[in-house]
């Protein structure tokens, strides 16, 4: 688990959100951990975890809050649909956590929002096609602060 915080030393305490990162691939993995560290934030810190499969993140998910969830669609074990149906039907902290889906398959994407099934149509699930660019990332990183649904 790769733990990385915004904040440098000296500065005053800010708010600090706990993001989750899924991918399998520990390139992909370790960029967007990095960039995630890379966003200037005015008032928050980003603590960024990091998991390599479904089951390793579904672990996380029923013992750990987190304030956002980001996952590749694509992963060993089970796949990022299935983490994220086991998370809604769970009784864990991450209900209702928001999800960014991630894929480097253009044929999984529709029009930028999830298609899980009707019990996930109040989700806040918003698809991120790989690769994707730093301002991307931080755009829904922003939305997501602002309290503003992702997939607005």
């Amino acid at each position: 688990m790769v733990r990385i915080l915004n904040q440098t030393p000296g500065e005053k305490a800010l708010k600090t959100k706990h993001v989750l990162v899924v991918e399998d691939s520990q390139d992909i993995l370790l960029l967007t951990s990095e960039l995630l560290a890379e966003i200037e934030l005015d008032s928050t810190n980003l603590m960024i975890s990091a998991c390599s499969d479904g089951a390793e993140a579904l672990e996380q998910i029923e013992k750990q809050k987190f304030d956002l969830i980001i996952t590749d669609l694509r992963l060993p074990n089970f796949n990022g649909d299935e983490l994220i149906r086991r998370m809604a039907s769970g009784k864990g902290p991450n209900r209702r956590t928001p999800v960014v889906l991630t894929s480097g398959y253009f044929n999984d994407f529709g029009d930028g929002r999830a298609t899980l099934g009707e019990e996930h149509s109040e989700a806040n699930i918003y698809l991120l096609p790989k690769p994707f660019k730093r301002h991307d990332l931080q755009h829904v990183v922003e939305q997501w602060l602002a309290g503003r649904s992702l997939g607005a």
